[in-house]
């Protein structure tokens, strides 16, 4: 239930992007042209390799560079058209939303807010909020984008062999889905945990601020000082705890980029020596697979 529910946020934050879908088409559209691009360089690389190690008569060797060379400005002009439109549709739709929320508090002041704790309620209006840009800027358009390009990526692999293509689509869903469920899973509680940490020490601060002229009336400085202080070791921990897993996250998808291009390079290997591919296709799905992971 509970993931089902993360599924229905999701896809009510992403019926916001509904008026700006041209920017978002635009997006995905330079964002895997760009990839594309991008892995090709390398492909083409090994195709020359292949070239010379088969020595391919009349194919000029100076064409692979001019392809290498294209794709090379095409990735960085294809790259940043995809981020500025991400970001127009990020920035636009967070103005959108700080509107909404202070028009909702405007008419829920202040009976209505009378109780409630001011540092959650700015840390809302500010960090959380703010948040959303990691969602609209680098979480839709990228989903979009890493799909349609697998999905190339497996038709060229199928070409190859199926073996190759087989090795990619567990490797694809490996990484893309299976590793970031299991950290998810993981690291929940404690993102919950830090996001009232960090709203409990706003409003701590906010309190010590507004209380100031008690606090020195009655020299109280040292005991809230220390109360600060209590609160920011708890948020410090609590965000050791967050980069672990980051830093989990990153260890466990390297080990599984260079298990599964590992797996493609024995199986290429066995796959030649039995005379089922060429040396040239043997080649090519090894570094496709290494260049793919982008």
């Amino acid at each position: 239930m509970k993931q089902e529910s993360n599924f229905k946020l999701m896809l009510r934050m992403s019926s916001l992007v509904k008026p700006l879908t041209g920017y978002m088409i635009l997006a995905i559209t330079l964002g895997v042209t760009g990839f594309l691009c991008a892995i090709f360089i390398p492909y083409f690389a090994s195709l020359l390799i292949a070239h010379i190690a088969i020595q391919a008569p009349d194919f000029p060797i100076s064409v692979f560079f001019i392809i290498m060379g294209v794709c090379a400005i095409l990735r960085g002009i294809l790259h940043y058209g995809e981020q500025a439109c991400n970001h127009y549709i990020a920035f636009k739709l967070l103005a959108i939303l700080r509107d909404r929320v202070f028009s909702t508090l405007r008419r829920l002041c202040p009976a209505k807010l009378e109780g409630k704790d001011s540092g959650n309620l700015i840390f809302l209006i500010t960090s959380d909020i703010e948040a959303l840009e990691v969602f609209y800027a680098h979480t839709i358009s990228p989903i979009f984008i890493a799909i349609l390009t697998c999905l190339i990526l497996l038709g060229m692999f199928l070409n190859l062999h199926p073996v190759f293509a087989l090795i990619a689509f567990f490797a694809y869903c490996s990484i893309g889905i299976l590793l970031p469920l299991y950290i998810t899973k993981k690291g929940k509680a404690d993102g919950k945990a830090s996001r009232k940490e960090f709203g409990d020490l706003s409003d701590y601060t906010l309190e010590s601020l507004r209380g100031m002229q008690d606090i020195l009336q009655y020299e109280a400085g040292k005991e809230h000082l220390a109360g600060m202080q209590k609160r920011s070791t708890i948020v410090n921990e609590r965000q050791k705890k967050l980069k672990h897993y980051e830093g989990v996250s990153m260890a466990l998808a390297n080990m599984a980029i260079m298990g599964f291009s590992c797996i493609m390079v024995l199986c290429a290997g066995w796959l030649y020596l039995l005379n089922e591919i060429s040396f040239t296709s043997a080649l090519m799905g090894s570094v496709l697979l290494l260049s793919s992971f982008g």
